[in-house]
């Protein structure tokens, strides 16, 4: 509370919706560290079942379970512990689309058929030296910093994610979060 009340921003865009509605608290401080507060008794049990697991959908599912964390939050804590050991979770073998990639992709596909977001990003990743070649683009050049000359799964969401912001914003709808400025 003392960050806030000297006029720091406590939370970012991303954490704008939350399921908090089943803690009790005036405030999304004091929500957010309820929850908080429960997953911590439940940090030793998870990380033993996860290591013993070693698999990135078991994972999101074990984190989901938890009170209060729902399918992007439980992904992006994955996608976090994937840093830190990536046999427990790897960001290049199982995604969730968020809200913002979500979106993205509904720009993109004009029709998806039967493929589910996830599929759709999928798909994008398999069909992407394809499409950098179609633009000129040298993805050794381009990914010269990375072992894998390519978009993995995770970094493909994100990409949708800003795609739909940033068209959002080129085509003035709604009311974006941010400020973006033509160059």
């Amino acid at each position: 509370r003392a960050f806030k009340d000297k006029g720091n921003k406590l939370f970012t865009n991303a954490f704008i919706v939350s399921g908090y509605s089943f803690i009790e608290g005036k405030d999304k401080i004091e929500k957010t560290c309820a929850i908080l507060a429960e997953v911590r008794g439940h940090v030793k049990t998870i990380a033993a079942d996860i290591l013993k697991h070693k698999e990135s959908e078991y994972t999101f599912k074990t984190i989901k379970s938890l009170r209060g964390i729902g399918d992007f939050l439980a992904y992006q804590i994955a996608v976090d512990i994937g840093y830190w050991n990536k046999e427990v979770f790897d960001e290049d073998k199982f995604v969730i689309a968020g809200p913002g990639c979500k979106a993205g992709i509904n720009r993109l596909f004009s029709d998806k058929g039967n493929k589910s977001y996830e599929n759709c990003i999928q798909h994008l990743c398999s069909i992407q030296n394809e499409g950098f070649k179609g633009i000129n683009i040298d993805m050794n050049k381009l990914f010269s910093d990375r072992k894998e000359k390519r978009l993995n799964l995770m970094a493909m969401e994100n990409c949708l994610c800003e795609i739909s912001k940033y068209l959002k914003a080129l085509n003035n709808e709604g009311r974006p979060r941010n400020k973006y400025h033509k160059v």
